[in-house]
């Protein structure tokens, strides 16, 4: 939640040429009725992949609480000890943004 694009920031990604414009439109729903900007999960995920460091990135581990009752679907994260995940804890998040909406801009 805390790299938001702005619906200012996606009329100028809508200008940057042909995939801006369809991302653009793709985040228009999302952005009506919204005065900051709507998250970007999956673009954050794919920034950090693509650009590794991008993020502050830990080992952990992660457990899916598969039980019945009221926590099923909770995550419980241990930071103690190596782990097989990694999961991103920060990060300068406006540089994320504008990492991703150059990227975007960039493709045409």
């Amino acid at each position: 939640m805390r790299t938001l694009i702005s619906p200012a920031r996606a009329v100028e990604l809508s200008r940057s040429g042909r995939t801006g414009r369809v991302v653009a439109d793709g985040l228009a729903e999302y952005l009506s009725g919204v005065d900051d900007g709507v998250p970007v999960h999956d673009a954050v995920a794919i920034a950090e992949a693509v650009r590794p460091g991008l993020l502050d990135c830990r080992p952990c581990r992660i457990e899916v609480d598969y039980g019945p009752g009221p926590s099923r679907g909770n995550t419980l994260v241990s930071f103690l000890g190596a782990g097989p995940t990694t999961v991103a804890v920060g990060g300068d998040f406006p540089v994320v943004s504008e990492f991703i909406l150059e990227r975007v801009a960039g493709l045409g």
